[in-house]
């Protein structure tokens, strides 16, 4: 297989402008915090001998995932070519995760952007909902989308635990016993509809015991972010 994805004629060009994307990046840096303005001084040596090259590197590493992505898709027939070169939906998901991934600092975020860009190409699901998505990835802190996926585990463990004792191990994993900040995070994937209660017949403590696990939209999502 060649090295390189085959490229239309017409975008034959395109490498050539490979030398030009530190400057859009520096650009791109600097506009987006108004530093335009700026000449010379401490913050400007900062974004250009360390914010930029992080970028360029983010940038690079970004388009290699993709690259190998698509590469997968294309050895396993699952697309074409012809099929990517059409389809501006993929276009649109593709420029938003990666300004996602660019603009991301948390470390499980980006296989879960990296699973998404693929889940929009292999799902059949209508493109709001990917893009709802994607913004939920965005939006949900790195904490708040582990906690969703370990109580995906618990409601599937044979060792199942109910709410009070799964959010007591939650708290103390994620928000350091500190219940109220737990609450805070829990409220987060709540807002999204993300989590699903429900009472049992169980009696622990005299207290009716209570079941905490992921919606059903709770588990598409997750499942659209872990997906292989």
């Amino acid at each position: 297989m060649p090295d390189q994805l085959p490229v239309r004629k017409e975008y034959q060009h395109l490498p050539e402008q490979k030398k030009s994307v530190e400057e859009y990046i520096r650009s791109a840096v600097k506009a987006s915090a108004n530093f335009l303005p700026l000449v010379g001084g401490p913050l400007a040596e900062l974004i250009d001998s360390t914010w930029v090259p992080h970028h360029v590197k983010k940038m690079e590493e970004w388009y290699a995932s993709v690259d190998e992505t698509l590469r997968q898709l294309l050895e396993q027939g699952r697309i074409t070519m012809e099929q990517l070169y059409a389809d501006e939906r993929f276009a649109s998901i593709f420029q938003k995760t990666s300004k996602a991934y660019l603009d991301n600092v948390e470390a499980f975020k980006r296989p879960a952007l990296q699973s998404a860009l693929k889940a929009a190409l292999t799902k059949e699901i209508p493109l709001d909902k990917k893009y709802l998505f994607l913004r939920m990835i965005e939006d949900l802190s790195e904490a708040q989308l582990l906690i969703l996926k370990d109580v995906y585990d618990n409601s599937k463990s044979d060792d199942y635990k109910y709410q009070q004792q799964i959010e007591s191990e939650l708290s103390a994993k994620y928000a350091g016993g500190d219940d109220q900040y737990f609450a805070l995070l829990k409220k987060g994937l709540e807002s999204y509809h993300l989590l699903s209660y429900s009472s049992t017949d169980v009696v622990q403590n005299d207290g009716v015991q209570w079941n905490m696990v992921p919606s059903t939209i709770g588990t598409e999502f997750l499942e659209y972010i872990t997906s292989e």
